[in-house]
């Protein structure tokens, strides 16, 4: 009639009351009370049904909406009056619940009737309360055997959570284990780098000592080599300096042969100069005197602190010269 709104969603129902302003259609919709579940349809009928009740003295629209439904159990009808709401609405199924779902009381409350005197009957009093016994006891075994399902389940989940945990904490001892073998082999190893290490390190400055003594020694060798074939020219210009002072001591020996006039000045001057007892047979170079006995000559030669000259000629000795006489 566009002054009373009814919203059914899949589990609650709204009302509201437009007064007037339906022109708007901005409304203020209020819960008033559950559903049951849209899926649920089929098996209870239309979740909500509005009607007046002609069988009462007051002729006020009521809501009649099937609540708390569930798959093993029979669901309940709430019933709400609604104010002023003119619409008629015959659909829906009879009541099986006495109390109203949503304010908890009797549902004849709701309908304005008084409950009618208690039954005088004793017998049927007993018959009910035995029957209201045999539910309670009946829910209260159902309760008892749902406990101890439920406690079997939370023993089993118990166990199986030991039993995991335990697992798990040997899966945790032996990574532990597993993580300090590797933290032992890890410092090995590295101590095996360290060595390792310092051994390349001994290695390359032994490597670069060995090229230098090398490279020295090939210096070394090559002064040698050329000391050598100088050692090998200095002698062979002693020899030639020996074959010319002896040639020309040959010379000397014959010239005094033939002279017999000077032969006792020449054998006076075959003596040493120095000591005049032995005779002379180190000769001066480059002059060629002999005038040195081998004593004589190495003390000349070694204690002489100023120029050495030869004694005889006065020319500025070189060396001596062992003359051995044929």
């Amino acid at each position: 009639d566009g002054v009373h709104v009814v919203a059914i969603t899949d589990q609650v129902v709204y009302y509201c009351m437009t007064d007037g302003a339906a022109s708007t259609g901005n409304y203020v919709m209020h819960m008033m009370g559950a559903s049951i579940p849209s899926q649920l349809v089929p098996r209870y009928g239309v979740p909500c049904a509005i009607y007046v009740p002609n069988h009462v003295a007051v002729q006020e629209p009521v809501l009649l909406l099937t609540t708390n439904a569930e798959e093993e159990s029979d669901g309940f009808f709430t019933v709400d009056p609604v104010r002023k709401l003119q619409r008629q609405m015959a659909r829906g199924k009879p009541a099986t619940g006495l109390n109203c779902w949503v304010c908890g009381s009797h549902s004849s409350l709701h309908w304005g009737l008084k409950s009618g005197k208690p039954n005088q009957n004793l017998q049927e009093n007993v018959l009910t309360l035995e029957a209201e016994l045999a539910k309670a006891q009946t829910r209260v075994t159902q309760v008892k055997n749902e406990a101890d399902r439920r406690l079997r389940a939370e023993l089993q989940l118990r166990r199986s959570w030991k039993k995991q945990q335990l697992e798990f904490e040997a899966q945790l001892a032996t990574a532990n284990a597993n993580v300090d073998n590797l933290t032992i082999q890890n410092v090995a190893i590295m101590a095996q780098f360290k060595e390792m290490e310092t051994k390349l390190a001994h290695d390359a400055v032994r490597h670069e000592q060995e090229a230098g003594v090398r490279v020295q020694y090939d210096q070394l060798c090559g002064q040698v080599r050329d000391k050598l074939s100088r050692v090998d020219d200095h002698q062979k210009i002693l020899e030639q300096t020996t074959k010319s002072l002896l040639q020309q001591l040959q010379r000397n020996s014959q010239l005094l042969k033939h002279d017999g006039a000077e032969t006792n000045v020449e054998t006076a001057k075959s003596e040493c100069v120095i000591c005049r007892d032995r005779p002379a047979n180190t000769a001066v170079y480059p002059c060629g005197h002999l005038c040195f006995c081998q004593e004589d000559g190495e003390k000349y030669q070694n204690h002489l602190r100023h120029q050495k000259q030869c004694p005889v000629c006065q020319v500025e000795m070189i060396s001596l010269l062992r003359i051995y006489a044929p």
